[in-house]
């Protein structure tokens, strides 16, 4: 059963909860259900997965939500808080403390990385939700010189930085901790990129993660940081070596272009094609 509801639902089959109460019920094997819970426990609170699902509600300037991890010393709170970009937002009492902390946080880092900028929240007063509890309506602002706009008029890379700015921290200051971020590049300019990459690798505690397009990374990140995926469904992740000083980023666009790797790394196009592939479909509607 808890098999099915796994593949069902697309989740963990091992660290399922029902399973989990299974083991802790009559599985007696006290060594391996230690092992499992801590392993659950240490994806519950330290593993961070940020896919591009999470990421395309900021795409579409909808929603923007806000992935965090607060550490008090005696419990973890975690989790993703979802902020409004086309008005106003409604959060728990609870939510709201959490948010007010959050962007205390954010704010110490997020000036140093784009100059004289900071987040605001506005409070617009508290009501009552169908369930009768107490909420509180809020807005996130951004702030340049004094200047307040909406945050849903940033560019979307800043957007993306400010939600993950929080688990990026965490992950910075705490060597337990392991981030995974898809598409880290998506809308954020490449210097800084570059930037806060070299800053991470020479001194973040944690683990990260990350997928990437742009080859940035290739210049700031050392040669055994790096996975390169391929075109061959069977080997699909590869190293690349660099040769003496040469530049890995020029080593794997000579790769693209003349090949010499153990795997293709990319599938071979033609420029020619291309362009008469646009004419032609140009021609279908007279233009």
């Amino acid at each position: 059963m808890c098999k099915r509801i796994s593949v069902r639902d697309k989740v963990s089959f091992i660290f399922n909860e029902e399973l989990i109460k299974i083991f802790k019920n009559e599985y007696v094997n006290v060594e391996h259900n230690f092992i499992i819970e801590a392993i659950s426990h240490f994806a519950k609170s330290n593993l961070f997965v940020i896919t591009n699902e999470h990421s395309a509600p900021i795409s579409l300037n909808f929603i923007i939500p806000i992935s965090f991890r607060m550490d008090d010393g005696d419990t973890i709170t975690s989790g993703d808080i979802p902020i409004n970009l086309l008005g106003p937002s409604f959060v728990s009492e609870q939510d709201y403390g959490i948010v007010m902390q959050i962007i205390k946080q954010l704010n110490i880092v997020l000036e140093t990385i784009i100059p004289n900028t900071q987040l605001e929240i506005i409070n617009l007063g508290n009501e009552l939700s169908e369930k009768a509890e107490k909420i509180t309506k809020i807005e996130l602002l951004v702030v340049k010189k004094n200047i307040k706009i909406p945050l849903k008029y940033e560019s979307e890379g800043i957007k993306k930085i400010i939600s993950i700015l929080s688990t990026l921290i965490s992950m910075f200051n705490n060597p337990a901790i392991c981030l995974l971020v898809d598409e880290l590049d998506a809308g954020i300019f490449e210097y800084l990129l570059g930037e806060l990459l070299n800053i991470i690798e020479q001194q973040g505690r944690g683990q990260f993660i990350f997928t990437s397009h742009n080859l940035r990374a290739l210049e700031k990140l050392k040669k055994d940081s790096l996975i390169f995926s391929t075109t061959n469904p069977d080997n699909r992740f590869i190293t690349i070596i660099r040769r003496g000083n040469s530049n890995l980023r020029d080593t794997y666009l000579r790769g693209v272009d003349l090949g010499g790797f153990n795997e293709p790394i990319y599938e071979e196009t033609n420029s020619f094609e291309i362009a008469y592939a646009f004419r032609e479909a140009g021609d279908i509607f007279g233009q």
